[in-house]
């Protein structure tokens, strides 16, 4: 019977795994979205992504998280947007990556 092999997830620390935990970056993503001109939105992702976790369900307040978002791979489907959001006037990813 599968029921009996899947468990619900536990927000109980101690129940918790303790390790370094690394993002599955193949099966993540940030999405993102705003208003443009109040009519539709720009839908939008960044492609680089990477995130770490090192846990201690001993010590949850020890834990610590790191997660870096790539600003030039900020992807709209628009090339032309894409560079607009890469510049100065919005993420300015050359000075901010």
């Amino acid at each position: 019977m599968l029921a009996a092999c899947v468990s619900a997830p536990s927000i109980d620390p101690e129940r918790l795994p303790a390790g370094a935990w690394a993002l599955d970056t193949e099966h993540a993503s940030v999405n993102w979205r705003v208003r443009h001109l109040g009519l539709s939105w720009y839908t939008a992702r960044f492609d680089g992504l990477d995130a770490r976790l090192s846990f201690d369900p001993a010590s949850p307040g020890a834990s610590e998280l790191t997660a870096v978002i790539d600003a030039a791979s900020v992807s709209t489907g628009d090339p032309d947007f894409d560079e607009t959001l890469r510049g100065g006037a919005w993420f300015d990813a050359e000075l901010h990556p």
